[in-house]
């Protein structure tokens, strides 16, 4: 069934899909606010940034993976705009 990506208003579009995945298999959801948080010399933070720290630290609990991303992103820059992030691990 397809939906209305929450976020988004009538004039976008977008495409829906099925993902497959395995028990463990981590999805991460998160604004643009986290991403776009840059460092002192204008560098974002980007996706490598959550890539390294999700990948480093993936098998960890949950709240020591959102522990651990929050303080790399206090670490590399200033907030600027929201900073959401959804940490979900497949079960079965």
């Amino acid at each position: 069934m397809e939906q209305f990506p929450l976020g988004l208003t009538g004039d976008c579009a977008y495409e829906s899909s099925i993902a497959s995945y395995d028990p463990g298999d981590l999805f991460v959801l998160l604004s643009d606010g986290v991403i776009e948080t840059e460092d002192s010399q204008g560098a974002e933070f980007g996706f490598t940034g959550v890539e390294r720290v999700v990948v480093g630290h993936g098998t960890e609990p949950l709240k020591e993976i959102m522990n651990r991303l929050m303080k790399e992103l206090e670490k590399f820059g200033n907030r600027t705009d929201d900073q959401t992030i959804l940490l979900i691990r497949a079960l079965a």
